[in-house]
C-alpha cells in the first residue's frame, strides 16, 4: 500500500511473511530511498528477520526498528 499524504510524504505499508513493515520514505530523493529500501529487504531476507518500520526519511540515518519480543 502506498500512502502520499498533504505534504508530499510518501509511506509504503508491506506485507512480508505475514508481517507488516511501514516504511517511511519523507518527501523528497524517493528514487535513491527506494534503492536503498531494496538494499536494506535484500539483506534483511538473507538474515531471515521482518522489520516493524524502516525510516529513510533522512537517508543519511536509517532507522530500522524490530518488534521481535524477547
Amino acid at each position: 500500500e502506498l500512502i502520499l499524504n498533504e505534504l508530499n510524504e510518501l509511506t509504503i505499508i508491506l506485507s512480508i511473511k505475514e508481517r507488516t513493515s511501514s516504511v517511511f520514505l519523507g518527501a523528497d530523493q524517493w528514487d535513491e530511498k527506494v534503492s536503498k529500501l531494496q538494499k536494506i529487504v535484500k539483506f534483511l531476507d538473507a538474515k531471515k528477520r521482518v522489520p516493524s518500520v524502516i525510516n529513510l526519511v533522512n537517508s543519511k540515518k536509517i532507522v530500522v526498528k524490530f518488534g521481535d519480543k524477547f
